[in-house]
Formats: structure tokens, C-alpha cells, sequence
């Protein structure tokens, strides 16, 4: 598992890094957007772990994309109290076999106040 690094909206010269086959994690504070870039033939579903559930009956869903073949996908922001782990990092995982053709980057976008 690697963790993806954070850039500012402003910053041009992120660059998206390979995503890991054992998934990957990164830092969020509830102002992060996670940008998949799906370079392969097919399709490729990305899951954001759920690590809070609320009292029953009511229950919290992993999040999941599906990745357009060829094309960038932009996952928005998530809730951390909700996404968080104990160490304030979300949680990444790519569809089995798809982790070779995607490139990811974690862009810090300040919601406006």
C-alpha cells in the first residue's frame, strides 16, 4: 500500500503516480478530491472504504466508481468522520487486475468560504 501524495489546486506540477495492486491511502481532511486516470482498455471500479458505521438499523456504504476506460475520472470529497481511519487517512482499492492502468493524484481543494 502507498501513500498518495497531496497537491494544491494551484500547483501545476503535480504528478499522478501508479496506483498499488494493494491499494492505496491518503490524508484527508474533507477538502481532498481523488483524480483517477484510467489508462487501460476496460473499465476499473475504485473504492473508497466506508470505516464508521452508525448505529443500527441504518448502515454506510463503501464508495465505488467505476472508472471509464481511457479517461479521468474526479471523486469528490468525503466526510471523514465517516471515510477517516484511526490515523486520518482514506482508504483506496482497485478492481482486481486494473491497478497497473491507473495513475492517481490527490488535489487539496479548499471549499470557498
Amino acid at each position: 500500500m502507498a501513500t498518495i501524495a497531496i497537491v494544491g489546486i494551484d500547483e501545476p506540477s503535480g504528478t499522478p503516480q501508479a496506483a498499488s495492486a494493494s491499494g492505496d491511502q491518503y490524508q484527508n481532511s474533507g477538502e481532498h478530491i481523488l483524480l483517477v486516470f484510467n489508462n487501460g482498455a476496460s473499465d476499473a471500479d475504485v473504492t473508497r472504504l466506508a470505516q464508521t458505521q452508525p448505529e443500527s438499523p441504518d448502515s454506510c456504504d463503501d464508495e465505488v466508481y467505476t472508472c471509464p476506460a481511457g479517461e479521468m475520472s474526479m471523486l469528490p470529497q468525503l466526510t471523514p468522520r465517516r471515510f477517516n481511519d484511526r490515523l486520518g487517512y482514506v482508504q483506496v482499492r482497485y478492481e482486481v487486475g486494473t491497478a497497473p492502468d491507473l495513475t492517481v493524484i490527490v488535489i487539496h481543494a479548499p471549499r470557498a468560504r
